[in-house]
């Protein structure tokens, strides 16, 4: 995004935000509905406009089709899982993680507005391990941990449910998109035999800065034979990724990017 750009939207999320008040509203997003409180951030705003994260959601509308299942973690407000939802159709399955309870109730009623029937949403939080854990409240919706003592993160806590993904899942697993502010590495280590099952394509969002291993995460999918590539620029796979927040696209080895 250029900065005129990224002027414009600043000033057209002031001026929104303003309006709309603290309160959420339902949005109409992608061929679906979605409730959203724009007021709480830009990255909100953004997704009520169609301009969150569009390289993730126009490899994704190209990717999904009717009948593939889709795993979300770290769902926040659902908007990936309700674009997979009208993508894989009623011969497919979205299921969705998220744990933080307030998420999960808005999550539930942009389901029921779109009245998709073939999203299970699972309140609990992805990890290596199934038990509890204390989930770190951040200033925004998005930004909750499971990491203690994170910038941004130290609005309280509350224990949730943990489970893993290989013990969570029953079936094939066709897309699998990653966003848990940090926990990368316990996902992806909890969700070993999936992986090497089912082979899915990896949509994930890195944060070294909150603890996860970079370097160990790759080292692990190349084990896997996949293949790394950032979801900005698709031309080639990435040798190294780069220690910085980043979207990345893994590929099994024998696929390759349209």
């Amino acid at each position: 995004m250029t900065q005129n750009k990224s002027t414009n939207i600043r000033e057209r999320f002031i001026a929104a935000a303003k309006s709309n008040g603290d309160r959420y509203k339902k949005y109409s997003v992608h061929g679906y509905e979605i409730f959203l409180n724009i007021s709480e951030s830009i990255m909100m705003y953004a997704r009520a406009i169609e301009r969150f994260e569009p390289a993730k959601f126009a490899f994704l509308k190209r990717y999904l089709k009717p009948g593939m299942v889709f795993v979300d973690v770290g769902a926040n407000k659902g908007d990936f899982s309700l674009l997979a939802a009208k993508h894989v159709g009623p011969t497919g399955r979205v299921i969705a993680f998220e744990p933080e309870p307030e998420n999960c109730a808005w999550m539930r009623r942009s389901i029921g507005a779109n009245g998709f029937t073939n999203i299970v949403l699972v309140q609990k939080a992805l990890s290596n391990r199934t038990g509890t854990a204390n989930l770190y409240l951040g200033k925004k919706s998005g930004w909750h941990t499971l990491k203690p003592d994170q910038e941004n993160r130290n609005e309280g806590a509350i224990a949730v449910s943990t489970c893993t993904l290989d013990n969570a899942l029953e079936g094939r697993c066709d897309v699998l998109k990653i966003d848990v502010e940090g926990a990368e590495n316990e996902v992806i280590d909890g969700a070993a035999e999936t992986i090497g099952t089912h082979r899915p394509v990896i949509l994930v969002d890195l944060h070294p800065q909150l603890g996860a291993e970079v370097a160990d995460i790759q080292r692990k999918l190349i084990d896997q034979s996949y293949l790394a590539f950032d979801m900005m620029d698709l031309g080639a796979p990435l040798q190294r990724l780069p220690n910085a927040p980043i979207d990345v696209l893994f590929l099994p080895a024998e696929r390759r990017p349209r």
